[in-house]
């Protein structure tokens, strides 16, 4: 028996290859490839794909930013950089049902159907409306023969920042913090910095990687004076939100000098420093406090 571990975002699970089907296989792969465009497509979703034919893998591709081509057509042009033009008898493998729609691309759907594919295996259908079910619609209706629901679980997992956006209407949100056995985040006195792992802190930069905004408040910023960019793995820094308040801030803070993001800060204030203005560029979104409240998270999220 074969069994092979994978760390993949946030997630940890065993393969065990002697139990797998030969879509399930190949699915996996795609699923590997669609998790290099977490954090990247933004708003599309991640997407991965690969094209096989007699049990061999002959392209691979997966959606890298918003605007470019879809994993399907990536899969397509690599398979064509391998010399293969052929597709009559070869399976597409993609993570998420082909799109049917004109947008910043053409139609993946009909590119299929145009390069005869005999196969398509789908891991999960597009819950937006525009697609939902049309695309496997289309392929069946043009002779193709159509697997929905391979790997499910995990292709919507793949997609949960982009479902929660389309189902929604709001941005998709990870609460991350540290607690001691005690339940405590940090000393009394505000001694401590870290009371987590190593591991831990390269995850929480992972997740920084591959979610489009951080959010902190006030208190965070004076307390750790954080620059909330990506260090401890490779990958882009997220924009940086900070909830102000009334609050008064030190202009000389990290995050308002070094200009290493799109940085916003959230308050009712014309003048929001304490001590002079930041030499970094800074976005300021202002509301009304008049209810004494700080604006509803989902005015930030819209």
């Amino acid at each position: 028996m074969f069994k092979l571990a994978f760390v993949c975002g946030d997630s940890y699970f065993l393969v065990n290859f002697s139990m797998m089907s030969a879509d399930e296989k190949f699915m996996r792969y795609a699923l590997r490839l669609g998790r290099r465009g977490l954090g990247r497509t933004s708003p599309n979703p991640p997407v991965g794909a690969v094209i096989v034919i007699d049990d061999r893998i002959v392209g691979k591709g997966w959606h890298r930013r918003c605007g470019l081509p879809h994993a399907e057509i990536e899969a397509i042009k690599d398979a064509e950089r391998k010399g293969i033009t052929d597709f009559s008898g070869a399976t597409m493998y993609v993570t998420l049902e082909p799109c049917t729609h004109y947008g910043r691309t053409p139609p993946c759907a009909e590119e299929l159907v145009r390069r005869g594919f005999k196969r398509v295996v789908i891991g999960t259908t597009d819950p937006n409306p525009v697609v939902n079910g049309r695309g496997v619609s289309f392929l069946r209706s043009s002779g193709i023969e159509v697997v929905v629901g391979v790997l499910e679980r995990e292709a919507k997992r793949l997609i949960e920042h982009f479902r929660t956006f389309i189902t929604q209407k709001r941005a998709f949100l990870a609460v991350k913090w540290a607690q001691s056995i005690d339940g405590k985040i940090a000393c009394e006195d505000g001694s401590s910095q870290w009371i987590s792992s190593d591991a831990a802190r390269k995850f929480a930069h992972k997740l920084r990687d591959t979610h489009d905004v951080v959010v902190v408040g006030a208190g965070t910023v004076m307390a750790d004076n954080p620059r909330l960019t990506v260090r401890l793995v490779k990958g882009q820094n997220p924009v940086r939100l900070i909830m102000g308040g009334r609050r008064k801030l030190s202009a000389s803070l990290e995050v308002f000098n070094d200009n290493a993001a799109r940085t916003i800060l959230v308050t009712p204030s014309n003048k929001p420093f304490c001590d002079g203005e930041p030499r970094g560029e800074i976005e300021i979104w202002r509301y009304d406090d008049s209810g004494g409240e700080l604006p509803r998270l989902r005015w930030i999220l819209r």
